[in-house]
């Protein structure tokens, strides 16, 4: 296989053939040695190759995970050694996996995500081998709430105690449970009460006119009700009553009598009517008898 030495004279043969060593032997006689050669070649193969992740080598069907020189030798058909060689680049491909928690949405890879799950991406790295990323989503939902509030004069808001005086849209911005940003909305419209004040002076009695109520005696009076917003509501009478005056005079005279600066000679019944000093029309009555 491959080459012979010929012992007879030391040469290597590397080629089949017949080959002669003439020399003079022993004897002092012309001598020749004669050698039929068949040479038969040894087998040996080079492959190159380049695979991803693992690669099956078919001569021998084993699998080989990481590059290097692998040799397999053996026997060939010419019952010569031989030996067949691999040269081997493994190239990895590549795979990721990312968890994330994100509130209400995600953007991977340009597409935005809104619901919780497994998602991949299959590609071709660098390499040339396939690859793969995967994304473990949660998704966290912020909290939104939107509340329609009718309130009288003011209203106290319960998510974060605040008094309000004035109709309006607030926002309360907070982050929930779930780590997420947040808002609750109160659209709040404000009624007003009815308040009214009324000062009144009148002589003898006054007759309300909100509630139809005639009051004699000097006072504060409040009338409550619910006004045309619904709300409650009040009307406030500060009530002076000042009083008339009347007297009343009987007299008896002879012949005439002066009175209030004026001389009555018949008897009757007289009256004088004034304003007094609390400004009320007042009267004076004289019942008057003339004797002669």
């Amino acid at each position: 296989c491959g080459n012979y030495i010929w012992s007879a004279n030391g040469q290597t043969y590397s080629v089949s053939g017949i080959y002669v060593r003439t020399y003079v032997n022993t004897n002092g006689c012309a001598s020749a040695d004669t050698l039929r050669l068949t040479i038969k070649q040894s087998t040996y193969t080079s492959t190159t190759v380049t695979s991803c992740n693992s690669y099956i080598w078919s001569i021998n069907n084993q699998t080989y995970n990481t590059s290097g020189t692998y040799i397999r030798t053996y026997t060939n058909g010419n019952g010569c050694p031989s030996a067949d060689t691999l040269k081997l680049t493994i190239n990895q491909g590549t795979y990721t996996s990312t968890s994330v928690t994100n509130c209400g949405s995600y953007i991977w890879n340009g597409i935005t995500y809104t619901s919780s799950g497994t998602y991949i991406r299959t590609y071709t790295n660098a390499n040339n081998c396939p690859s793969a990323d995967t994304l473990k989503l949660t998704i966290k939902q912020s909290t939104y709430t939107s509340t329609s509030i009718t309130s009288c004069n003011s209203y106290t808001w319960s998510v974060n105690g605040t008094i309000y005086t004035n109709s309006g849209i607030y926002i309360r911005n907070y982050t929930n449970s779930n780590g997420c940003p947040s808002a609750d909305t109160l659209k709040l419209t404000i009624h007003q009460s009815s308040y009214t004040s009324t000062t009144i002076t009148s002589c003898n009695s006054y007759t309300w006119l909100v509630n139809g109520k005639t009051y004699t005696n000097s006072g504060n009076y409040i009338r409550t009700y619910t006004n045309t917003n619904g709300c409650s509501s009040a009307d406030t009478l500060k009530l002076t009553i000042n009083q008339s005056t009347y007297t009343s005079t009987s007299v008896t005279a002879c012949g005439s009598y002066l009175w209030n600066g004026t001389t009555y000679t018949a008897s009757g019944i007289y009256t004088r009517t004034y304003t007094n000093a609390n400004g009320c029309p007042s009267a004076d009555t004289l019942k008057l008898t003339i004797n002669q």
